[in-house]
């Protein structure tokens, strides 16, 4: 099972991105992509900067207000590229309360990972997914930021990184 990065989706939807025909044959390609919720909130907030898009589409398909030309994109987005999204459960209890599992284990990844908080959300979603039995074993990425620490990444959380081409920059 493979656990796609917004990344991946962005690029492939980009058209000025040069990764763009490797992002969506990555997605084409793959069977068992799965997404967070992580990631239709960023999908959310990228589709939320594109107005005209969302004005556009909210016209043509005679919707009342952008959320819903905004939802209707991401509905489409999912169906397009086969991506199943997965609801994870759980809090846990902890010294600041109870917490997300995701938010938890966000902070446990932390110290040994040190990277971006929504990178870290990301690994912290595939944690709690793979804890409610899901078999992911690739993270598709285009953040180089992952294939920096594959390594500790097979060790903690047993999952390989499929990277995108990185840009040339």
């Amino acid at each position: 099972m493979i656990y796609v990065d917004t990344s991946v989706i962005v690029a492939a939807l980009d058209p000025t991105d040069p990764r763009r025909e490797e992002a969506r044959k990555a997605l084409e390609l793959h069977d068992n992509k799965i997404v967070s919720e992580l990631v239709i909130a960023e999908l959310a907030s990228v589709l939320a900067r594109q107005h005209k898009v969302l004005i556009s589409i909210k016209d043509k398909l005679g919707l009342d207000d952008h959320r819903m030309a905004s939802m209707t994109i991401i509905l489409y987005i999912l169906k397009r590229f086969n991506l199943k999204y997965i609801v994870v459960r759980g809090f846990s209890r902890t010294l600041f309360g109870k917490l997300y599992n995701p938010m938890r284990y966000a902070i446990e990844l932390t110290e040994r990972l040190r990277l971006k908080t929504l990178d870290l959300l990301h690994l912290a979603y595939i944690k709690a997914m793979k804890e409610q039995g899901l078999l992911i074993n690739t993270l598709l990425t285009a953040d180089t930021d992952f294939k920096n620490i594959e390594k500790d990444l097979q060790e903690l959380l047993r999952v390989s990184i499929e990277l995108l081409t990185p840009v040339s920059q």
